[in-house]
């Protein structure tokens, strides 16, 4: 058996952001030709998709993500990253060593499975969409295989909950979301003569405030819906009046339909807000995600699993964080869980001293394990 806080130590250590995880990929190949699993590489990214045969050809798929993010590593560990400037600070390294880890006890044990199990190690989580990219490549349907997807499983490590204890909702689970940029254009002047024009960073500063509050007023509690301006930048001097002015931020709800609609509406708004006050520009989206919504019966599956590896099932509440584990969703039904991973005095994801209760890691293996042998 991989032990698996030795492998996950050792992804700490060389984090990589992006699409092109290639040391990662490196050494999560190595491990599988040593389990005598066979693979393939992502034409397009590092990204890895290993096919463990079962009686059927039809296969359950298990994911996790490779990437790290580009924030210093702070902890004071001998596992601490030893590339400069990045860090897995969101818990990926142990998503890749749980899955490793399981991955050779299920192949030692292939005779016993009904159906095959997929296993995807897929890089880009972290804004690249190495979801759609590796959708798009076959990675949840029968393409370069005999293998054939039927459902897709995923779980998170979350600092934010008591270590140990799983968290799973069937229905809406992660929000749709997009990043998007407001470009405002006017006519630069000195300061003196701003009466003269229409000034962009002015109606800027106007549009987010009442975007946040049309916004706001229009979420509820069943249909969540969520504006933030992030950055606001342009302009060259203190008495100069800028002539570019641009806006960046995410929109999110909690569901596909609401999300498209706010993005019409809020594209509708401020074109007429703009034609008010005599500017140009334009507004667009960007990094779109689906809505990661939870199948019935692959929850209840799940659920299953993870009561069968000792762990307790809490209810998920929604979360209004993006994860592009719903391009794969979007083919075949899914489920998606968080292990609680917290610890005293731990710190926040995305935080450059980040880090997680190590031993929660032997439950995920275990939920792996449980979910390729109990499926009939």
């Amino acid at each position: 058996m991989t032990d698996v806080i030795s492998l996950r130590r050792e992804f700490r250590k060389i984090p990589e952001t992006g699409l092109h995880n290639n040391k990662t990929a490196t050494l999560i190949g190595e491990i599988l030709t040593s389990q005598g699993i066979s693979w393939r590489k992502s034409a397009q990214t590092s990204g890895i998709i290993a096919d463990i045969p079962g009686d059927r050809p039809e296969a359950i798929v298990f994911r996790a993500d490779t990437d790290a993010l580009d924030i210093p590593d702070l902890i004071d560990k001998p596992w601490k990253s030893i590339h400069q400037g990045k860090c897995h600070a969101c818990g990926h390294d142990g998503h890749t060593a749980m899955l490793l880890a399981a991955a050779g006890d299920i192949n030692s044990r292939r005779n016993e499975l009904k159906k095959s199990v997929r296993l995807i190690f897929q890089p880009g989580e972290e804004g690249h969409g190495g979801a759609a990219i590796m959708t798009r490549e076959g990675a949840v349907s029968q393409e370069k295989s005999s293998i054939i997807p039927e459902e897709i499983f995923g779980l998170h490590l979350w600092t934010y909950e008591k270590s140990g204890v799983v968290f799973l909702s069937q229905g809406p689970v992660f929000a749709a979301t997009c990043g998007f940029e407001i470009t405002i254009r006017g006519s630069s002047v000195h300061a003196a003569k701003r009466h003269e024009v229409s000034d962009p960073l002015e109606a800027a500063c106007a549009l987010v405030t009442i975007l946040h509050q049309r916004i706001k007023e229009a979420s509820t509690a069943s249909k969540p819906l969520l504006f933030h301006a992030g950055t606001i930048s342009g302009g060259f001097g203190h008495n100069v009046v800028a002539e570019k002015i641009i806006i960046r931020g995410t929109l999110r709800s909690s569901d596909n339909l609401a999300h498209d609609e706010i993005i019409k509406q809020t594209d509708t708004f401020i074109s007429g807000f703009l034609e008010r006050r005599d500017l140009a520009g334009e507004f667009r989206v960007f990094q779109k995600y689906g809505a990661v919504i939870n199948d019935e019966k692959v929850t209840s599956r799940l659920h299953l699993a993870s009561t069968l590896a000792g762990a307790q099932v809490n209810k998920c509440d929604f979360q209004m964080i993006g994860e592009d584990f719903s391009f794969y969703t979007d083919v075949i039904p899914g489920a998606f869980a968080l292990i609680g991973a917290g610890f005293e005095g731990g710190k926040p994801h995305h935080s450059p001293t980040f880090d997680f209760d190590e031993n929660v890691l032997h439950l995920g293996v275990e939920i792996w394990k449980n979910l390729a042998f109990s499926v009939v």
